[in-house]
């Protein structure tokens, strides 16, 4: 029998939990968007699962098979004991997207603390420019813009490690629905450079980006960054822009934890059926 349906949170999915009978052999999962089923082999339907190999009492899969959100879909379990086969039960669902993003973006996070330290760099006197100090999102703008100037960039975000399930966080209740959550543990790298027109200024800079990384430390674990480090390095560019750049490399690197939740209502029945062996 049909115990549960849910959607998977990515949308275009549908999640079935089916608790077979003892004397069940094979079962066969039907869909359509009616409940009006002919029989195990009606033509007109989608068979969403069939199987002889009954390895649970519980067996769990997800249709993803020309599932569209915004459809009702009936789904039908048809169970064979080895003679005859027989409709047990009908249930409907209606697919959607359910899950959205429950952290806030880490790398906008670290350009925006960057973006206020290097405001307070200019406006305490602690670096010194002629020129404002643009902060930009991509290196390809260095060329177009007075120096000294600071570009902010993503090098990469990458899977470090999960849970089973990605099951990260416990279940919230927030009344009357619970949030559920998946997820996984990332680990990202920002670079963060500075651009300047001599030594002196790149200098000034270096120890600017530096300030502005040790300031922020309490911040970054507040807002869950673990693991976060910081390192640097200079090198001299005098042909790719057409001028003279002296430059000063930081590189931030950290984990963070990252999820997609959703809201579900909460359950207040279930579909169980008991036998004595």
């Amino acid at each position: 029998m049909i115990s549960l349906l849910d959607n998977e949170g990515s949308g275009n999915a549908i999640k079935i939990t089916i608790q077979p009978l003892p004397t069940t052999t094979r079962f066969r999962l039907l869909r359509k968007t009616s409940s009006t089923f002919s029989g195990w082999n009606d033509s007109t339907a989608v068979v969403a699962y069939d199987t002889t190999n009954i390895s649970a009492q519980f067996m769990t899969f997800i249709d993803i098979e020309n599932i569209v959100d915004g459809t009702t879909y009936y789904y039908a379990v048809y169970e064979y004991n080895g003679t005859t086969w027989s409709l047990i039960n009908i249930k409907s669902i209606l697919a959607e997207h359910t899950k959205d993003s429950v952290n806030d973006d880490p790398f906008s996070l670290v350009v925006n603390r960057f973006e206020a330290g290097i405001n307070y760099e200019v406006s305490s006197g602690k670096f010194k420019s002629n020129t404002p100090v643009r902060l930009l999102l991509s290196n390809a703008d260095v060329s177009n813009h007075d120096l000294p100037c600071i570009s902010i960039v993503m090098e990469s975000d990458s899977f470090k490690s999960g849970a089973v399930n990605n099951l990260m966080t416990p279940d919230e209740y927030l009344n009357p629905d619970w949030k559920e959550s998946q997820g996984y543990f990332s680990s990202m790298v920002v670079e963060v450079s500075g651009y300047a027109s001599n030594i002196d200024s790149r200098n000034s800079i270096r120890k600017s980006i530096k300030r502005i990384f040790q300031s922020n430390l309490d911040v970054f674990s507040a807002i869950g960054f673990i693991d976060v480090s910081w390192s640097v390095s200079d090198k001299e560019d005098f042909k790719t822009y057409g001028r003279d750049l002296y430059m000063t490399i930081g590189r931030l690197s950290f984990t963070y934890l990252t999820e997609v939740g959703k809201r579900t209502s909460q359950i207040n029945s279930v579909e169980v059926e008991g036998s004595t062996y």
